[in-house]
């Protein structure tokens, strides 16, 4: 196991807050583990966020990407 568990680089999380599957406490969680994390809740998707707010995820990850 490596001694350095922390993600450094920069993460963008985005997360359906009504996803059956994974709690949104596992977001705040994995964002915890970030230096430099960036978590957008989607209060109305599902576990499928991709596709039910398609526009906002291209919206949020190109805005990433430009960043950095």
């Amino acid at each position: 196991m490596p001694g350095d568990l922390r993600l450094h680089m920069p993460v963008r999380i985005l997360w359906g807050k009504r996803d059956a599957f994974l709690s949104y406490e596992m977001a705040e969680a994995s964002a915890a583990l970030c230096d430099h994390a960036s978590l957008t809740v989607f209060e109305k998707a599902t576990h499928w966020v991709q596709h039910e707010e398609a526009q906002a995820v291209s919206t949020a990850l190109l805005e990433f990407f430009e960043r950095y």
